[in-house]
């Protein structure tokens, strides 16, 4: 028997408390949320396992400049470009806006398993300095890996009445931890009105008052990267930090949907021949 009563379990609690009860739940959505606690699935970050985390922009220190080839003791402090102090590098919740796991003044601290995943994170323009921090774990912390195969949607198939044919039992756990890994993946504007990020803003405070340490998921932003979410930022020490300069940025893309044509209004003019 599957664990959630639906396949749609994750749809049916999104929208109810987005546009109906936020904090005082129905019975539906605390059902759902029993589910979720019960079907986690868990791992172990081990102490001392590094990771990573960027900020864009960049502080300042102080760096000698040697004034005489001869006289080492002959120099000045020039002030150059630095990464951000320690302090940058962590979440102060008092500037802490809504994230895709936190609520507004709440602190997590959000990190990548590995740098390129750090940077891409922040959005970084071409030229944009970003200081990237390494963090260790400081103790075998307990987090639940939303960084499986995710589910955009459902397309099952249909009835000779035109009715839609709903997914075997079996698969309902799957197609619902699928659409909670593709909603916590999905990047969030903090301005953004529309409360996408609430549902995964319920579920990260579930999960943590069942007494787990953070929540791994999948990074929108580079292929393949995942990122951490940590509830206490004290449980991660940074050791390293460095500015980086971003020189490059590619976009891969595929079609996804549909395509259609329309009639052109001009012609391709003819290729320019190069100047002799």
């Amino acid at each position: 028997m599957p664990t959630f009563k639906s396949f749609d379990a994750f749809d049916t609690f999104s929208e109810a408390v987005r546009f109906e009860r936020r904090f005082a739940h129905n019975s539906e959505c605390v059902r759902f949320l029993d589910d979720v606690r019960r079907s986690a699935k868990s791992r172990t970050l081990r102490r001392g396992h590094p990771l990573w985390r960027a900020q864009i922009g960049h502080g300042t220190g102080m760096e000698p400049i040697s004034l005489s080839e001869d006289d080492e003791s002959d120099y000045i402090n020039i002030e150059v470009d630095a990464p951000f102090e320690a302090g940058r590098m962590s979440p102060d919740r008092r500037f802490v806006l809504d994230g895709r796991l936190n609520p507004r003044g709440i602190a997590y601290l959000y990190l990548a398993m590995d740098e390129p995943t750090a940077i891409a994170e922040v959005r970084p323009w071409l030229g944009a300095d970003v200081s990237v921090g390494v963090f260790e774990v400081l103790r075998d912390c307990k987090i639940v890996d939303c960084s499986g195969p995710q589910n955009h949607g459902f397309l099952f198939g249909i009835a000779g009445d035109g009715s839609p044919i709903d997914p075997p039992e079996g698969e309902w756990d799957e197609i619902v931890w699928g659409r909670v890994s593709h909603a916590f993946a999905v990047p969030t504007d903090p301005h953004d009105s529309n409360l996408t990020y609430v549902p995964t803003q319920i579920i990260a405070e579930v999960i943590r008052e069942a007494g787990y340490d953070g929540i791994a998921y999948q990074s929108a932003m580079h292929w393949g990267g995942k990122n951490v979410a940590l509830f206490d930022a004290s449980s991660a020490n940074l050791f390293a930090c460095e500015l980086k300069r971003v020189r490059k940025i590619e976009y891969s893309c595929t079609t996804s949907g549909r395509v259609y044509m329309r009639p052109r209004l001009t012609e391709t003019p003819p290729a320019t021949p190069a100047s002799k």
